[in-house]
């Protein structure tokens, strides 16, 4: 339904989130109430406190939910909950680790990027943080400027269309290489993707889609690798987690895959 705008329309969104919530409800606590209702709510919860306008009648619902049901209701930063998302089990019953401390988290989504190290549960210092764009919205707004058309989500068209690509096409800058902290910026780097698509014409653009894309991403998760490098460089740990929605991405697991082996 946000494909055609490019992006999430709170209001769209709300409105169905109304059409659809009660049903939500009622098909996940016919299965859930009895063992899981607490950890259904923790997870709620987090996506209300981060979209206010379109998640505001998931509130009102988890509210008379816990007075119906007679349960607390859990309060989690969303971040959060990306970290301890690591940990949930899949069909095949991984992961099987609990987190080892000190942990450092890279969390990469479509509106966070984050270092956050961790020295037991709960307690977190984030030790970098995106200033503009994050990686996940810089990947959707290349998708669109690649492709020319209005793309949603556009990490996974990049992803796929860098896999017949070349990543050493167009030079463009790592974001933030210079910089002496460990703070991520994407605003750059679009910018330069666009100036570039621009001077290259319709007809090259398209001739070099997935080149285009696989630069951008290489470049992209180039600058999430360069921070961890730096923060491994700073502080011990014994493991580290990557969580968010561009934690999906396969090229990305594996550059960081290498460089936790090597520390």
């Amino acid at each position: 339904m946000h494909k055609q705008y490019g992006g999430v329309v709170p209001d769209i969104a709300r409105r169905n989130h109304e059409e659809h919530i009660d049903e939500v409800v009622q098909k996940s606590f016919k299965n859930l109430l009895a063992l899981q209702c607490l950890v259904l709510m923790r997870w709620l919860l987090p996506m209300v406190l981060g979209l206010q306008l379109p998640l505001v009648w998931v509130l009102i619902k988890l509210k008379n939910l816990q007075l119906n049901i007679k349960k607390p209701l859990i309060p989690v930063n969303h971040m959060e909950g990306h970290i301890y998302a690591c940990l949930a089990e899949n069909s095949k019953g991984t992961p099987h680790k609990s987190i080892l401390f000190p942990c450092l988290a890279v969390l990469v989504s479509g509106g966070h990027t984050e270092l956050v190290y961790m020295k037991d549960h709960c307690a977190y210092e984030v030790i970098g943080k995106k200033r503009d764009d994050a990686a996940g919205e810089a990947l959707d707004k290349a998708a669109r400027i690649i492709l020319n058309e209005h793309i949603y989500p556009g990490g996974p068209v990049i992803e796929e269309l860098a896999l017949k690509g070349d990543e050493n096409y167009l030079k463009l800058p790592v974001p933030m290489l210079h910089s002496k902290d460990l703070d991520f910026s994407y605003s750059g780097i679009k910018t330069a993707l666009l100036y570039a698509v621009q001077e290259m014409g319709d007809e090259a653009r398209i001739e070099h889609m997935s080149d285009l894309a696989a630069s951008f991403q290489r470049t992209v998760f180039a600058g999430i690798d360069l921070k961890l490098k730096a923060a491994l460089d700073q502080y011990k740990v014994a493991s580290i987690l990557v969580g968010g929605g561009v934690g999906a991405n396969k090229y990305m697991r594996n550059m960081l895959r290498r460089t936790a082996k090597k520390k």
